[in-house]
């Protein structure tokens, strides 16, 4: 039996708001963001002949950028109040296939929230007969990424200075 191949094959953009999410903000081309990393701290021994450097509990500033193909006017307002902070919702169809095509049973949505200061970055582009991108750039004050239904992969909030790894506190 064969391994089946995952790849997303379509993102929408949810903008979270005081009364929950609203409905689809964007549809986004890509998304990347930095991976949540401690901050290292060196150690050495009372006579110095021992050097090392351990993991704290801060965590290193975290950022991201995407690029969005189809955006809804209010949402590209909101992005321009770079002062406030928003919560945005990715949700990613991770299709799979294997040796007989589409595989509905091993297929999955994966979804990231990402509270922070969101802003337009760069510069818009469009093209006669083609598709607009927009750029936006966010910093990360907590972030939470799972597969639909399940307990979340991780969850990072550099506010409350909380970590969880599959559902567990990481300290």
């Amino acid at each position: 039996m064969s391994k089946p191949i995952k790849q997303i094959t379509s993102g929408e953009v949810y903008l979270k708001d005081d009364a929950g999410l609203q409905d689809l903000s964007g549809v986004f081309k890509d998304f990347e963001f930095d991976r949540p990393k401690p901050k290292m701290v060196e150690h050495s021994t009372i006579n110095s002949r021992m050097n090392g450097k351990y993991p704290s509990r801060q965590v290193e500033a975290m950022a991201g950028k995407a690029t969005l193909d189809v955006f809804e006017d209010d949402f590209e307002k909101k992005l321009h109040r770079y002062n406030k902070t928003m919560t945005l919702q990715f949700r990613a169809n991770v299709d799979a296939f294997d040796a007989g095509g589409y595989n509905l049973e091993e297929s999955d949505v994966l979804i990231t929230f990402i509270t922070g200061y969101f802003r337009a970055d760069g510069s818009s582009k469009s093209s006669s007969g083609e598709r607009t991108e927009f750029p936006v750039a966010f910093e990360i004050h907590s972030i939470s990424q799972g597969l639909e239904g399940e307990t979340p992969l991780f969850e990072y909030s550099t506010i409350n200075n909380d970590a969880k790894v599959g559902g567990e506190n990481l300290w």
